[in-house]
């Protein structure tokens, strides 16, 4: 899908808009299940002042091909006080469910003035891909998702692009609505394994976990391994990761390429 945007503006201007994933520039129409979007409007101007101060409101809706509306939120309700010079509004949305891999979509930003009658619309035509980056075998098992990510200092989830990883850095393998594993009153015993080798083929990581029995709908709902990478190899680091039921022939093999710095 080639990137383009298209805006209206109605007495509100904007000198440049520009869109990024969790601060990387990102210049395209296509992303991955989780990654954050940010759009980024640029000495925005045309408010009405308020004793010097302008008073921005934005809203933010996420329509499907056929139009329906599956997400609406209030980024800025317009009672937060700006300096009209220079000034920059930023949009962020991550996008997950009810959002989902293999589907199109449009989001419409709306940047209203409080204190005037200024509107300034943006409309962007998006996709949700597959991640090209891990690749997957399935044997009696299905999922919808299956994405990395690390948790900042405040809890929140962010997506982690496989070629900028940390060393040290704990990762997380995450896989939503895994179905087929087996279930014995309401429990369902998995085993995992974990391998790395960097690219001269020496083993970094060689972590067979015992039994794990879990609550089924925690399977189903989300299943994730976690790990850390040591720095100082030879990039990239191939990591294999086997999610086994140990009461059936069901499993998930993962398998991604890391450069760690």
């Amino acid at each position: 899908m080639k990137k383009t945007f298209t805006t209206k503006s109605e007495g509100i201007q904007c000198e440049k808009i520009y869109t990024t994933v969790s601060d990387f520039p990102a210049i395209r129409n296509q992303f991955t299940y989780k990654e954050q979007l940010e759009f980024h409007f640029d000495s925005i101007q045309g408010f009405a002042e308020d004793e010097g101060k302008v008073f921005p409101a934005i809203d933010l809706f996420i329509l499907d091909k056929n139009n329906d509306t599956l997400v609406t939120k209030n980024i800025l309700d317009g009672k937060q006080a700006y300096r009209p010079s220079l000034l920059k509004l930023t949009v962020k949305h991550i996008l997950e469910d009810p959002l989902h891999t293999g589907n199109a979509y449009t989001m419409n930003i709306i940047v209203k003035d409080t204190k005037g009658p200024g509107v300034f619309f943006t409309e962007f035509p998006f996709e949700i891909i597959k991640n090209e980056h891990i690749n997957t075998k399935e044997t009696l098992v299905k999922y919808k998702e299956i994405y990395l990510f690390q948790k900042e200092w405040n809890g929140n989830e962010v997506t982690v692009h496989p070629k900028r990883v940390m060393s040290g850095q704990e990762i997380y393998l995450a896989i939503i609505d895994a179905k087929g594993f087996s279930e014995q009153n309401g429990q369902t015993t998995l085993k995992f394994l974990l391998k790395a080798k960097d690219a001269s083929g020496k083993e970094i990581l060689n972590f067979p976990l015992d039994n794990f029995t879990i609550d089924s709908r925690m399977v189903q709902s989300r299943l994730y391994v976690n790990f850390s990478l040591p720095g100082g190899h030879q990039n990239p680091i191939s990591l294999d990761i086997a999610i086994n039921d140990v009461n059936s022939g069901a499993k998930i093999e993962a398998k991604v390429d890391l450069n760690v710095r």
